[in-house]
């Protein structure tokens, strides 16, 4: 799809305040549900930390989607190539987040950003926080103007193809008589 004036304004149309509430609230129910997933597999579970993270990460994640898809959306039923397209925006995400902090914690930008907050711990959360935001803007950006786009299933109908085809009439050639 190529980003034109009538992609983009299409896009912003989605944009509805009641939309964009609710697609916030599904994002932060994913969160709790994560959260509240991670705490029953470590301690009713006994799974380690690392592996619980991922398992209720995926879980929360795949419960996102179907509340973004069916409740901030309106489609009934499921996308595939959507649900895909979904968890590469997160993987996209998490990339960025992780990015983000290491940059400013631990990479070159990491003793300037420090000095900002006179310690290492707080400028690691204040790291993540915008590493966060940014991931925040790219998923919210990549459903509502890539995922979710409303023109973006719109295909002409298979018989306009055939109906707009002319066929001209065969030409003699006039050398090879």
């Amino acid at each position: 799809m190529r980003l034109t004036h009538a992609t983009v304004s299409a896009g912003l149309r989605v944009l509805t305040l009641w939309r964009v509430a609710r697609y916030l609230a599904a994002g932060g129910s994913s969160f709790l549900l994560d959260e509240v997933l991670q705490w029953l597999l470590v301690v009713v579970g006994g799974i380690a930390v690392s592996v619980a993270a991922t398992i209720s990460y995926e879980l929360a994640l795949l419960a996102h989607f179907f509340a973004t898809h069916r409740w901030v959306f309106g489609h009934r039923r499921t996308s595939w190539r959507r649900l895909v397209e979904f968890h590469s925006a997160a993987l996209t995400a998490y990339a960025i987040t992780v990015a983000t902090t290491w940059l400013l914690s631990d990479g070159p930008l990491g003793p300037r950003f420090i000095a900002l907050f006179g310690s290492y711990a707080l400028s690691g959360l204040a790291a993540k926080a915008i590493g966060t935001l940014l991931a925040f803007t790219w998923t919210f950006g990549s459903s509502f103007f890539w995922i979710w786009h409303p023109h973006r299933d719109e295909r002409p109908p298979a018989s306009a193809g055939a109906a707009a085809m002319v066929v001209a009439p065969a030409r003699s050639n006039p050398a090879a008589e």
